[in-house]
């Protein structure tokens, strides 16, 4: 698993938990989403998942960094599928998969997991 973070306190925190957890196979690179381009970085990932970033800045920088066949996953607000296949019609390449409505603990207030897949031609 390799955790991207762009803020030094973050990244910090981050390789303490992992040292403190004894976690095998993780790493962190600081760094920046939209930064990390070229061949080393193309399909690196099965699966990318974010917190707290536009969907449309991730599709943009992100969907590369996924193999074909792999998936993007992203947690938002109420479902919203139209919205979604709007955006996706810039992105021929993903195809949305699921949207699966959760409610948070303790408030029931609406949110939702979007699982897109990145096509294997």
């Amino acid at each position: 698993m390799t955790l991207i973070e762009a803020t030094g306190k973050k990244v910090t925190f981050l390789h303490h938990l992992i040292g403190l957890l004894r976690l095998k196979g993780v790493s962190v690179v600081h760094d920046r989403l939209e930064k990390l381009r070229g061949p080393e970085w193309q399909g690196i990932a099965d699966l990318l998942m974010t917190r707290a970033l536009a969907p449309a800045f991730v599709l943009e920088n992100g969907a590369a960094l996924v193999r074909k066949g792999g998936r993007m996953l992203f947690f938002q607000g109420a479902p919203d599928r139209s919205g979604w296949e709007a955006l996706l019609k810039q992105h021929p390449e993903l195809r949305l998969e699921q949207i699966s409505p959760v409610a948070l603990p303790f408030t029931n207030e609406s949110r939702s997991l979007i699982l897109l897949k990145v096509a294997e031609d």
